[in-house]
């Protein structure tokens, strides 16, 4: 199964509109870990980062840096915030 499908493509398996799935990209909703740019210049949709967006994974470098900047200013903060990245990263099996 290919991981990467071009806008196009991905709007025909998905049901996203090729309008909506440029308006997320635009957005910001979907960015680095969804949206690859290939060398030829085309943008191509991983099916593996849109899945983890949906199931709510997309967020664990944005939580591992939140750990880290929280750390030093708000224990209790972190230790919850570390907990969270923990519990993501063995649904994520890392």
């Amino acid at each position: 199964m290919l991981q990467f499908r071009t806008i196009k493509k991905y709007a025909e398996l998905s049901g996203y509109s090729e309008k909506a799935i440029r308006l997320k990209i635009s957005g910001g909703i979907w960015g680095e870990g969804i949206k690859y740019k290939a060398p030829d210049g085309r943008v191509l949709i991983s099916e593996t980062g849109v899945e983890n967006w949906v199931l709510g994974k997309e967020n664990i470098e944005e939580l591992n840096e939140s750990v880290n900047q929280r750390s030093e200013s708000n224990s209790a903060t972190s230790e919850e915030l570390g907990e969270k990245l923990r519990l993501l990263r063995q649904g994520m099996n890392l």
